[in-house]
């Protein structure tokens, strides 16, 4: 929300806001404040995590990407990861996830709920559409809580006798705090959070890369660099 954008710097209103990356790569750094936080603070809002069979992560983005790494070093937990695409679902069973689920197969539900035994109890929404919605709020145990992180786009539907019936929470996050950020860079720079695929791109393709990006061709992160 300040001046700079694409440029090759950028105005910080105060020095409190800036964080110490340690030896992480400065394509990689930048992530940490952007898709890193959102998943910290969104990871925070639902533990703790019994298990990995109790947090399903919905969208392999590149925050929901962020999401696995960071429920594994913080919080001692390998979830299970739903995405449409199936090259995004290798590459997080590649890292870490406990499963990984195309909710498009016919049998998916029943796949997730095998798995979980019923009794997930958490569901954190990387995506946010209404799509991703009506598929994992129904995965979670009475009593679960669905933490809605994405932005896509739509409308909430759902049967309103179910909401007191199960006894669901739904739950917004957005980014983090300053707080949040803190406790992130100290386990960025322990090297206790495995990165994410951040692939380096001149600035000058600022435009095709956020193209490629809305059209889902991207694994993980694009950093734009500077000469």
């Amino acid at each position: 929300m300040q001046p700079g954008g694409f440029g090759d710097h950028v105005i910080v209103p105060d020095a409190k806001y800036l964080h110490d990356a340690g030896d992480t790569p400065e394509h990689l750094a930048g992530s940490y404040a952007c898709s890193g936080l959102t998943a910290y603070s969104a990871l925070k809002k639902g533990a703790p995590y019994a298990s990995n069979n109790s947090l399903i992560i919905i969208g392999a983005g590149g925050v929901g990407m962020m999401g696995l790494q960071i429920a594994k070093a913080a919080f001692n937990c390998n979830p299970i990861v739903i995405d449409v695409d199936e090259t995004k679902l290798k590459l997080a069973l590649d890292s870490g996830a406990s499963a990984a689920i195309n909710p498009t197969d016919e049998d998916a539900f029943m796949k997730v709920f095998e798995i979980t035994g019923g009794n997930a109890a958490v569901a954190i929404d990387f995506v946010g559409s209404e799509q991703s919605t009506a598929f994992g709020i129904n995965l979670l145990r009475k009593g679960g809580k669905y933490i809605i992180v994405g932005l896509y786009g739509g409308e909430l539907k759902l049967p309103l006798p179910l909401i007191p019936i199960m006894e669901r929470g739904i739950q917004g996050s957005y980014t983090g705090s300053p707080g949040d950020m803190h406790e992130l860079m100290e386990l960025v720079r322990s090297g206790k959070i495995d990165p994410i695929p951040v692939e380096k791109r001149s600035a000058s393709e600022a435009n095709q890369t956020l193209k490629d990006l809305k059209n889902g061709q991207i694994l993980g992160r694009a950093a734009l660099m500077h000469d």
